[in-house]
């Protein structure tokens, strides 16, 4: 990927950031290529998305955006599943599914652009009642 390439991924990823306040960070190593795109398939189902970038184009990306809080976890195999809607929509799909895949966990998420929450954090977000 040159540099223009990469500027492309960049400003379209910001773009997505800022426009989605509700996004969870997720260690998806270990997972296989059919469970990640089952995977894909039930998060886009339920209206969000899912990418796996590298970590400094997803920081790259993330500034000026409520992504941003969430720049000290971005460390290691990390993907980003994110929502402009529904946040408890978004982590009933990604706890359900960490539940029959023990390869992918829950690193942080945020909600409304400025709620940090930690793995147990985005669990009990799966529990309430959705929008």
């Amino acid at each position: 990927m040159n540099r223009t390439e990469k500027q492309e991924l960049i400003d379209e990823l910001h773009k997505e950031f800022k426009e989605s306040p509700h996004a969870v960070l997720l260690d998806f190593k270990g997972l296989s290529v059919p469970a990640v795109t089952e995977f894909r398939r039930k998060v886009r189902a339920s209206g969000s998305r899912y990418r796996v970038v590298k970590n400094s184009l997803a920081l790259r990306a993330a500034k000026g955006t409520p992504l941003e809080q969430l720049e000290g976890k971005l460390e290691g195999y990390t993907s980003i599943a994110y929502s402009a809607d529904d946040p408890v929509a978004l982590a009933k799909v990604l706890v359900d599914f960490a539940k029959e895949n023990p390869q992918l966990s829950v690193k942080a998420g945020i909600v409304a652009g400025s709620q940090l929450l930690d793995a147990a954090g985005v669990k009990a977000l799966s529990t309430m009642p959705g929008l």
